[in-house]
């Protein structure tokens, strides 16, 4: 995955500096200076009621910057994902059949969702299917 960023009429004769950075197991690339690359994740979840995706650590909040919902092709059923992140809410209701993808970049690396302090995302499905959930985020403070 690729971080593409905006380039000012001043920046158009830098040369680009891009390092590279593991992240949970995850490469990242940076692609420009200052800017932080963020961790991202994948889970299966497949319960019906409340998964936990992801826990951050303690003192920490999640911030969200992307995510993904695809319901494995092997499902027997539609499922609906309902996302959760306390101090959001419930911001994405999703219907995924057997199959399906649904991605949302929140921002576009300008704005995310901020949830509380040691809140964990949380995917709730209305029924027993699997559903992979993918997401890149950072932890704050």
């Amino acid at each position: 995955m690729v971080d593409f960023v905006r380039q000012t009429q001043a920046d158009a004769n830098k040369p680009l500096e891009a390092e590279r950075e593991v992240v949970d197991t995850v490469d990242v690339f940076r692609l420009h200076p200052g800017r932080k690359a963020i961790p991202a994740k994948s889970v299966s979840v497949s319960s019906s009621g409340d998964n936990t995706a992801h826990t951050p650590a303690s003192g920490k909040a999640i911030r969200l910057a992307y995510l993904s919902l695809s319901a494995d092709a092997g499902n027997t059923a539609a499922v609906v994902a309902l996302v959760k992140l306390t101090g959001v809410g419930e911001p994405y209701k999703v219907s995924l059949v057997a199959g399906a993808i649904w991605a949302r970049n929140v921002g576009a690396g300008l704005r995310f969702l901020l949830g509380n302090t040691d809140a964990p995302l949380v995917v709730n499905l209305n029924a027993a299917q699997q559903v992979h959930v993918s997401f890149e985020y950072d932890e704050v403070p």
